[in-house]
Formats: C-alpha cells, structure tokens, sequence
C-alpha cells in the first residue's frame, strides 16, 4: 500500500520526484558535494549519500528543503517528476553532454531553439 501523505492520499504524480536524480543533478549542475547539501538542508552526510543510492527515501520536511535548495539555484525541478519521462529516456546510456545539452534546449526561447537545430543539422552534414 503506498504511504499515506496528508489528508491520507498520495500526493499526484506531479508531486513525486526520483530523489536520488535530484541530488546527483545538484551535485552535477551546481558542483556541490553531498556535504554542501546536506548544510544547506541541516541534515548528515550520510543521509544525503543513503537518498543519492537510493538506500533510503526523504523524509516530508527533507523534501521540501531540496526541492527549495533546487530551485533556489535554478535547477529545473520538472526534469526529475516521476513519470515525465524527460529524464529517465536521456539518461538510458546517454552522456552527460546530451543531458546537458537537452536541459539548455528546454530552457531556450523558440528563436535559440531554431539557432540551434540549424548548427546541429550543419554538424552533422
């Protein structure tokens, strides 16, 4: 049975996040270690490393304190719901270059995103 939230539903799909995704790309995009974040959230080391492999799940109040820091620092936190289906298709193998490249791409404006299909396609010609 899945874990009871407030008001004894689950929270909507929109609500849950692959954690472990979450504090990689914060160590990643933002170059923080897992002693950084856990600073930044008041919690240990070994929590942060423990949700990072997956061994554990955050807590509510844990939760709400990444996905702050996350935003905070202008880390697009969408890429990370459960079921959207962005980062889990690019992340099957994909390079970090590629993961990279498709977080800039989502955040251009539509002119850029011309720009840079037309550099890709004189690339690859």
């Amino acid at each position: 049975m899945p874990r009871s939230y407030k008001h004894g539903r689950t929270p909507p799909m929109s609500q849950r996040y692959d954690w472990s995704a979450i504090i990689r790309g914060m160590k990643k995009s933002l170059c923080m270690s897992q002693h950084d974040i856990a600073v930044k959230v008041n919690m240990r080391q070994a929590t942060i490393s423990h949700i990072s492999t997956g061994i554990r799940k955050p807590g509510i109040k844990l939760k709400g304190d990444l996905l702050e820091l996350a935003r905070a620092n202008g880390m697009d936190i969408r890429r990370y719901q459960l079921g959207s289906g962005n980062a889990a298709c690019l992340r099957k193998g994909a390079s970090d270059d590629l993961i990279r490249l498709f977080d800039l791409y989502v955040r251009m404006g539509k002119a850029d995103k011309i720009k840079f299909l037309r550099y890709a396609e004189r690339l690859n010609k």
